[in-house]
């Protein structure tokens, strides 16, 4: 696909944090969209590869380590609403 950026979601992705994402697709657009950035996707026509093969589906072994690392990007970004263990106050009981 075709991506554009501008300057500030540039800046972003130079960051250090930005660099640490194992799978630069999925990563970039939820650190972009975390920071308040907003996303358009505009179709774009494009032809088919006329030669070589895809990094992320050369094999089914890939496609399926890809899309477990997704997932647990996904799930580790989920807002849980910042869910803590109840701790007794000091002093008292449970």
């Amino acid at each position: 696909g075709l991506r554009l950026y501008d300057e500030t979601a540039m800046q972003m992705l130079a960051a250090p944090e930005a660099s640490l994402l194992d799978y630069q697709d999925i990563g970039v657009l939820m650190l972009l969209a975390g920071k308040g950035m907003r996303i358009v996707e505009t179709p774009t026509p494009m032809r088919e590869r006329a030669d070589g093969h895809s990094r992320v589906f050369a094999s089914w072994a890939v496609v399926a380590r890809y899309m477990f690392n997704t997932t647990i990007l996904c799930i580790s970004r989920l807002d849980l609403g910042n869910r803590r263990p109840a701790v007794a106050p000091q002093g008292t009981a449970r």
